[in-house]
């Protein structure tokens, strides 16, 4: 069964969530005039860095990434939704 990661109604941030790694599909609407960005944690720090910066638009891409803990992180929208599945 493929991993997946669904979010409803974010505004600023989601709670971090764990990826095994691999091929993953990011799919966000709802984004408007803003910016979602998808966000590694440190775990060394409380300092992350973007993977998949700027997403502006409604739209689907496909990333890599390695395991780890992520975070959504939503500017300038509201109600955004997202969905990040691995292939």
């Amino acid at each position: 069964m493929a991993e997946k990661q669904s979010f409803k109604n974010l505004a600023k941030h989601s709670a971090g969530f764990g990826l095994q790694g691999g091929t993953y599909a990011v799919s966000v609407a709802g984004v408007g005039q803003g910016v979602v960005d998808l966000v590694r944690l440190n775990p060394r720090s409380s300092a992350g860095f973007d993977v998949l910066a700027s997403h502006r638009a409604d739209g689907n891409t496909t990333v890599r990434l390695p395991a780890g803990t992520y975070q959504l992180h939503v500017t300038g929208a509201a109600g955004v939704s997202a969905t990040i599945e691995g292939k």
